[in-house]
C-alpha cells in the first residue's frame, strides 16, 4: 500500500491496495481478533513504510501515531465484520463498509487524535490532475472512490468462478466506469481557466535555519530575523503588497497585550513603513490574561501563569493581528488525554515533544489587506485537514506557514508539499507557502506548483498572485457533505447497540421469570 504514496508514486496500486484485507475479514474462519490482529499489522507495516521520515523527528509521536492509525483503521475491519452479518446489513455489505471506513476519516479530523496525514484521498496530492472535482467532494470524495474500486475488485474476485461469464464481464465493465468517469471528468475540470480581476504582488521567504542546530540551539532570536531581511532586501520592494514568512520565524514569544513592547517587532514595523506593504510571519505569542476560557487547558502554570500560541502574526499599517494555529500535532503540540499520558511525559520531551499543548482561541481566521482582499493564513499541520471555506469571503489567497525541517530525510516535507496541493483544489485558491528549510512555493487553484525554492537552499520568491472570486462547492457546502457518512454511521452503530442492549435485556429477564418459577 505504502507503493502508492509519494515519494513511491505508483498511484494506480492504492485502487487495489486493501483488497487483501478485505479478504481476511471477510474469511469466516477467522474470529474478529485474529481480524483486528492481522490487518492492524498490515496497517501498522504501510504507516512505517509511507511514514518513515518521521522517526528522525520525534520517536515517540511518531510510534503513537503509528499505532493509533493502525488501530483505528483495523478497527474499521473487525467493525465491518461484525456488522455485515446482521440481517437488515448484510444485503448491502459493501456500502457499509464505506459508510464505516468515511465515518472514521470525518471523526478523525475532529477528536482529540485527529491525524488525518494518511486518509485515503490524501494519496492523489501528486497526481491533483486525477482529482479536480475535490472543489464539490473535498478528500472525502477520494476515499470514497478508492473504497468503491477496491470493494467491487473484491466483490469481482470472490464471486467470479468464470472469468469469463456474462456476469463476470459486467462487473468488470462496471469497475473500469467507476475508475475511469471521475479522471474524464478531472481532465474536463482541467481545461476551465478563471478570469481574476485583480493580482498581489507576494514574496515568500526561505531562511533556511536549521531547526534542531539553529532555531531552537542558541541562534539569537534577532539574528535569525535579520537573516530572513537580508534575503529580502535582495529584491526590489516597491511593488510589493505581502511578504509571508515562515512558522517561528519569530521564537521569542511577543506578549499580545503589549505586541509594540517586543524588541524583535521593530525590524518587521520598519519594513512596513517603509513600504505600503503587509507582513505575515510565524510566531509564538503568548497571553498573560485576557485567554479565553476554552484555552484553560493551555494555561502554563507558571509564577505568572499563561497561554502560549503557535501564531500568525500580521502587521499592515498601524494594525497587528495574531491568528493562533487551531490544528495542534497531538503528542508535539497537544498532548491528548494528558492525566494519563503523565507516566510518558520524560520520555515524549526527551523525544522531542511538548507536554502541555498550546493555545487555539481565535477570535477572526483572516487577515484584511487593503479593506479588500482576505489573507486566510494556515500553520504547518493545517494543511493536513479539509478548510472550512464558510467563514471567509470568496475574495481571497491563503498562506501557508511551515517549518519542514525537522526530518532528516525527504518523504516528510514531500508530502506535506502535497497535501498543500490538494487544499488548493478544495478551495479553488492560490496558495503563498513560505517554509523555513523549504520547500517554499505558489500554487494555483488546480493544484500546480508554478514556483518552487529547492529544499534546502536559502532565498525568496516573488509572484504576481491572482485573486480570484470563485467559492468551491466544497468550501461553501464541505461540512454538511463531510456530515452525511458519519450520521448515517453513527445512527447504524446506534440502532446495532439497542439492539443488542434489547436482546440483553429481554434474555435478562426471561431467566430472572424461569428462576422465579
Amino acid at each position: 500500500m505504502h507503493w502508492a504514496w509519494f515519494p513511491d508514486l505508483f498511484t494506480p496500486l492504492i485502487f487495489v491496495a486493501l483488497v487483501p484485507f478485505l479478504a481476511i475479514a471477510d474469511d469466516e474462519h477467522q474470529s474478529v481478533i485474529e481480524v483486528f490482529g492481522t490487518v492492524f499489522f498490515g496497517f501498522f507495516v504501510f504507516h512505517l513504510t509511507a511514514g518513515w521520515w518521521m522517526y528522525s523527528s520525534t520517536i515517540a509521536g511518531s510510534l503513537m501515531a503509528h499505532l493509533f492509525n493502525a488501530g483505528y483503521m483495523a478497527g474499521i475491519f473487525a467493525l465491518w465484520r461484525i456488522l455485515k452479518t446482521e440481517r437488515c446489513l448484510k444485503r448491502w455489505p459493501l456500502m457499509l463498509f464505506i459508510i464505516l471506513w468515511l465515518m472514521f476519516e470525518v471523526l478523525h479530523q475532529r477528536w482529540e487524535l485527529a491525524w488525518p496525514w494518511f486518509t485515503l484521498g490524501h494519496v492523489f496530492g501528486a497526481r491533483p490532475s486525477w482529482v479536480q472535482w475535490y472543489r464539490f467532494s473535498g478528500t472525502l470524495g477520494g476515499s470514497f472512490w478508492i473504497l468503491m474500486v477496491n470493494l467491487l475488485i473484491f466483490r469481482l474476485l470472490k464471486s467470479s468462478k468464470n472469468p469469463f461469464s456474462s456476469k463476470s464481464t459486467i462487473r468488470a465493465m462496471l469497475i473500469i466506469l467507476v475508475l475511469g468517469l471521475p479522471l474524464l471528468l478531472s481532465f474536463w475540470l482541467r481545461k476551465s481557466h478563471d478570469n481574476p480581476t485583480k493580482t498581489l504582488k507576494v514574496m515568500v521567504v526561505q531562511p533556511n535555519i536549521h531547526p534542531q542546530q539553529e532555531k531552537f540551539a542558541g541562534m539569537p532570536a534577532l539574528a535569525q530575523l535579520e537573516k530572513a531581511l537580508k534575503i529580502v532586501h535582495r529584491h526590489a520592494l516597491d511593488s510589493l503588497k505581502l511578504i509571508v514568512f515562515p512558522e517561528t520565524m519569530l521564537v521569542d514569544a511577543i506578549d499580545e497585550n503589549n505586541p509594540q513592547q517586543s524588541a524583535l517587532l521593530q525590524p518587521l514595523l520598519e519594513l512596513v513603513n517603509e513600504y505600503p506593504l503587509a507582513v505575515v510571519a510565524g510566531a509564538y505569542s503568548m497571553r498573560y490574561k485576557n485567554w479565553n476560557l476554552s484555552d484553560g487547558q493551555a494555561v502554563m502554570r507558571d509564577s505568572v501563569p499563561y497561554v502560549l500560541y503557535n501564531s500568525a502574526l500580521w502587521i499592515h499599517g498601524d494594525e497587528i493581528a495574531f491568528y493562533h494555529k487551531e490544528k495542534l500535532m497531538p503528542l508535539v503540540e497537544k498532548q491528548p488525554f494528558e492525566r494519563w499520558m503523565k507516566p510518558m511525559r520524560k520520555w515524549i520531551e526527551q523525544s522531542g515533544g511538548f507536554f502541555g499543548r498550546y493555545g487555539t482561541f481565535n477570535t477572526k481566521i483572516y487577515f484584511l489587506l487593503d479593506n479588500a482582499v482576505m489573507i486566510r493564513p494556515l500553520i504547518c499541520f493545517e494543511s493536513a485537514f479539509s478548510i472550512d471555506g464558510k467563514r471567509w469571503s470568496s475574495r481571497s489567497i491563503i498562506v501557508l506557514l511551515t517549518n519542514d525541517g525537522w526530518w532528516k530525510t525527504s518523504g516528510g516535507y514531500q508530502q506535506h508539499l502535497m497535501l498543500a496541493r490538494l487544499r488548493a483544489i478544495e478551495t479553488g485558491k492560490w496558495i503563498a507557502r513560505s517554509a523555513n528549510t523549504g520547500v517554499s512555493a505558489f500554487l494555483d487553484p488546480k493544484g500546480e506548483i508554478v514556483a518552487q525554492c529547492p529544499y534546502g537552499k536559502e532565498g525568496a520568491l516573488i509572484y504576481d498572485v491572482p485573486v480570484n472570486e470563485d467559492v468551491t462547492f466544497y468550501s461553501a457546502f464541505g461540512k454538511y457533505f463531510d456530515a452525511l457518512p458519519f450520521s448515517i454511521g453513527m445512527s447504524l452503530l446506534l440502532c446495532f447497540a439497542c439492539k443488542k442492549f434489547l436482546l440483553f435485556w429481554t434474555k435478562s429477564r426471561k431467566k430472572n421469570h424461569l428462576q422465579k418459577k
